[in-house]
């Protein structure tokens, strides 16, 4: 449910407290019931598409971001001691193909990760009888495909999760265009009472009326922060490109007219209060830390949150 939305559904509720409790003049209309049970049902419909499309959403990215956690944890670990070996055996053809730091796996996007893993497990099968000592075993590559494994597979499943929110985003339009066909029928019988009661006129007028909560709302908010220190980092650089834009940098523009790029402010905070839906890759840049790249999901009415941690450049 975007802001808009929100602010309707909350004239909805009050709309119906108002009626119950004038039941005794809503009772003598002619179908009020009719009506009012349409109204009624069209609120219980938006109440559970809502609750559906938050089901949709929660746990998804969650999930992806443990798997990535430990993919990158079981990577980083078994390239460490190919790397110790190639060393001591001065290997440095070894030593190349195992090339991949903790850092490489933590900042690259989900494809380069999945890459950085599966060469880092195939190097260590070709050298897997050399590698028993340093702690690579039949069983730390079993780990390591199966943390890869989990993690493809749950790589599209963002997708699978916007195309299921869709669905409960298109419910929940008609929902709200059956309830407001539903009230405006009641709207045509409150007029009958105008003269006759007045005050139950005026009070139903009140409550019909919607407060636009959306005024002065954000679109996206986010924070940069040191993952040595957890310290915000002011004057970090966050830059927008939306997908499968062939034009490059993002065109699109930001109220304001600016270009879709912004600096952190002291506490490595930062708002967007305008950006066009779509799914984004999202670049996060300052001196001194290694880039960041990170997907983020723009939904109109509702607010996007991006949080990244940079590590400092070695």
């Amino acid at each position: 449910m975007n802001a808009k939305q929100q602010s309707k559904y909350n004239m909805y509720l009050t709309t119906v407290e108002f009626l119950n409790a004038n039941n005794s003049i809503t009772m003598l209309l002619p179908r009020y019931q009719e009506f009012y049970g349409t109204f009624q049902n069209g609120i219980s419909q938006i109440r559970s598409s809502n609750e559906q499309q938050s089901i949709d959403k929660s746990g998804i990215a969650s999930n992806k971001k443990q798997l990535r956690k430990l993919l990158v944890k079981l990577g980083a670990d078994t390239s460490r001691k190919i790397q110790s070996y190639a060393k001591i055996e001065n290997n440095q053809i070894l030593l190349n193909e195992a090339k991949f730091t903790e850092s490489d796996f933590k900042n690259a996007s989900d494809s380069d990760l999945e890459t950085f893993a599966q060469s880092t497990y195939d190097t260590a099968q070709k050298q897997l009888g050399n590698l028993a000592q340093y702690g690579v075993t039949n069983e730390t590559q079993n780990d390591l495909m199966r943390a890869l494994t989990d993690f493809r597979a749950a790589m599209p499943t963002p997708r699978n999760g916007a195309i299921g929110t869709k669905l409960s985003t298109e419910q929940l339009t008609k929902s709200f265009t059956a309830t407001d066909k539903a009230l405006d029928n009641i709207d045509a019988l409150v007029e009958i009472v105008r003269i006759s009661q007045p005050e139950f006129y005026s009070g139903y007028k009140s409550a019909r009326k919607i407060i636009d909560t959306a005024a002065g709302s954000l679109q996206l908010k986010g924070f940069v922060t040191d993952a040595g220190t957890g310290e915000g980092l002011k004057g970090a650089t966050v830059s927008f490109e939306l997908n499968n834009n062939s034009n490059g940098l993002l065109k699109a523009k930001a109220s304001g007219g600016e270009s879709v790029k912004k600096k952190t402010a002291d506490k490595g905070g930062f708002n967007i209060k305008s950006l066009p839906e779509g799914t984004y890759s999202a670049t996060v840049s300052k001196n001194g830390y290694a880039d960041v790249v990170t997907t983020i999901a723009i939904t109109n009415g509702e607010l996007a949150v991006l949080n990244v941690e940079l590590v400092k450049n070695i």
